[in-house]
């Protein structure tokens, strides 16, 4: 027989494969219950969905330039993409890991080798 932590008291005691399911089922409802009281959620959750939805929101844009005739170069597609990398950083220490070297060498061009 397994033992566990119960709740009540936190005691160690010798439970039944039931038992030790029910307590694994309460605290991990425990556990998500902390993390969407927590306020710092949404706002972590929101930044990780915009990075991942980043791609798609580019494309988006690509194919909104499209339908209205707008035709950019390769060098002012890159410049684009790298201002919407940019502007997602919560730092401009983490600039270099974000954009990579291919961006860094555009923005050093737009600010005319100020960076």
């Amino acid at each position: 027989m397994p033992y566990a932590l119960i709740p009540d008291g936190y005691t160690l005691k010798k439970v039944t494969k039931a038992q030790l399911q029910a307590v694994s089922a309460k605290r991990r409802h425990d556990n998500v219950e902390k993390l969407l009281v927590n306020p710092t959620t949404p706002i972590v959750a929101g930044g990780a969905a915009l990075l991942l939805a980043l791609p798609l929101i580019v494309k988006l844009f690509w194919d909104a330039l499209e339908l209205e005739n707008i035709v950019l170069s390769d060098s002012q597609k890159r410049k684009v993409e790298t201002g919407f990398r940019t502007t997602l950083l919560l730092s401009p220490f983490t600039a270099p890991f974000v954009v990579g070297k291919e961006g860094l060498d555009i923005l050093q061009e737009q600010l005319g080798g100020r960076l």
